[in-house]
């Protein structure tokens, strides 16, 4: 229920805190779950998400060259243990102004990976970490997604399988030289930013896929 995702579960913890030392591997997966706690993120993407709606609708009517008009309709986030207002539950959307056009058409968006259910950060950190844990690990990270741990199975999967042979991923790699350790996508990519800041990489990774995969057109 989603009351049970308001706070990220007590149970999906590597001891970022006390006991022994921990490796760079066990490091990176702490400032990656820091996310999970903070509230601000997904009001950022939410700005964001904004943004890449008010730079398309500047636009005209790519069908007749008639002004846009805004079109959001509902859509429900899936996944996540962020709590999460009303306010975020829609999706960008564009509409023609001119009578007998109307086309319809679809920002791009970081929030929502193409017409994927799940949030975007979700898709993208619920396969990052799942390299190099247990499977027990991986239960509780769906328990404190909100995803099932078939489908988080089934994310890395496609991120390890399908997606390298997309324009996405052909692009994206394209632009890390030498290229990333194509066994660990996505968190391979997101490891070689530069960034301290663990949201900062993921908005410019989020920011990347939703130009390629949910760049804007009709309906």
């Amino acid at each position: 229920m989603r009351g049970q995702q308001d706070a990220p579960s007590a149970n999906l913890t590597i001891k970022c805190g006390g006991g022994a030392p921990l490796g760079a591997d066990q490091k990176e997966l702490c400032l990656y779950e820091k996310v999970f706690s903070n509230a601000s993120f997904p009001h950022a993407l939410l700005k964001l998400d904004a943004d890449l709606a008010a730079a398309e609708r500047g636009r005209p009517c790519r069908a007749c060259g008639a002004a846009m008009h805004v079109a959001n309709y509902p859509r429900k986030p899936r996944g996540g243990p962020w709590a999460l207002g009303p306010e975020h539950a829609f999706r960008h959307g564009l509409c023609c102004s001119r009578e007998g056009c109307r086309q319809r058409v679809l920002p791009a968006s970081v929030r929502y990976l193409g017409r994927r259910a799940y949030l975007g950060a979700v898709v993208v950190l619920g396969a990052a970490l799942q390299h190099g844990v247990s499977a027990g690990r991986v239960t509780h990270l769906g328990a404190t997604l909100g995803v099932d741990r078939r489908t988080l199975v089934r994310w890395r999967r496609w991120w390890l399988e399908q997606f390298p042979q997309t324009r996405a991923g052909e692009e994206l790699s394209a632009l890390l030289v030498p290229p990333a350790e194509p066994s660990t996508m996505p968190r391979s990519w997101l490891d070689r930013m530069t960034s301290p800041c663990v949201e900062a990489r993921l908005h410019v990774l989020l920011g990347s896929l939703a130009r390629w995969l949910g760049p804007p057109g009709a309906c």
